[in-house]
């Protein structure tokens, strides 16, 4: 009798329309709230993704933020940086704050001669004042003061490295050797778990122009 009355109470659920099985499910995200039918394909696509997403910060879609770091870009003028005398070395520190989950080194060179050549090495910092620590002795934090390590680890790109002796607290060196102007080399970094992003450049007989762009999937 009790598997005739469930029988029953199920044919009776099915004969229902569908609308009146129609719940709602409400997704929290701190203040944030999204409401979506339960069962569709919006909310299929939100438990897919994942909520946190729901607010557009995808990464696809996330435009970014873009800054010069070495030279300036005016519209459709660009000025870069000379290196040309034998190993000149300029350090770029630029802070990208605690949500940012990605960042692209765009670099091209402005002038280059055959015997061009380039080195990179990356930094990153958790320190306060990373990106305002002086050379002198002052009311800020000097730069010997700042815990920096390697950010290798974050570079999606790399494909060769070298140790550069002499340099304080360098691991990995990237190596580039441009022959003419308007050569481009991009370094890409994922999954950044850091406030600050030191580009350190070493070179030669070139002269270089370089962009920083984040992102935040947070």
């Amino acid at each position: 009798m009790k598997k005739i009355f469930a029988i029953i109470a199920l044919l009776g659920l099915i004969a229902l329309p569908s609308n009146a099985l129609t719940k709602k499910a409400t997704l929290i995200k701190g203040e944030d709230k999204k409401v979506v039918e339960v069962g569709s394909q919006l909310s299929k696509y939100f438990f897919s993704v994942g909520y946190a997403l729901f607010n557009g910060n995808i990464v696809g879609s996330n435009p970014g933020s873009i800054r010069n770091i070495i030279g300036t870009r005016v519209g459709t003028s660009t000025t870069g940086v000379n290196f040309y005398a034998a190993d000149t070395i300029n350090t770029y520190t630029t802070f990208v704050g605690d949500s940012v989950d990605s960042a692209i080194y765009t670099i091209k060179t402005t002038d280059a001669s055959s015997t061009a050549n380039v080195k990179f090495q990356l930094f990153a910092s958790n320190d306060d004042q990373c990106d305002t620590a002086s050379t002198s002795s002052n009311t800020v934090a000097t730069v010997s003061q700042i815990n920096w390590y390697d950010a290798a680890p974050f570079i999606v790109n790399l494909t060769a490295s070298t140790t550069l002796i002499g340099i304080q607290s360098a691991t990995t060196t990237i190596d580039w050797s441009p022959t003419a102007a308007n050569q481009g080399k991009n370094l890409i970094l994922n999954n950044i778990n850091t406030r600050c992003l030191s580009l350190r450049v070493i070179a030669s007989s070139t002269s270089l122009f370089a962009q920083l762009k984040t992102k935040t999937t947070r």
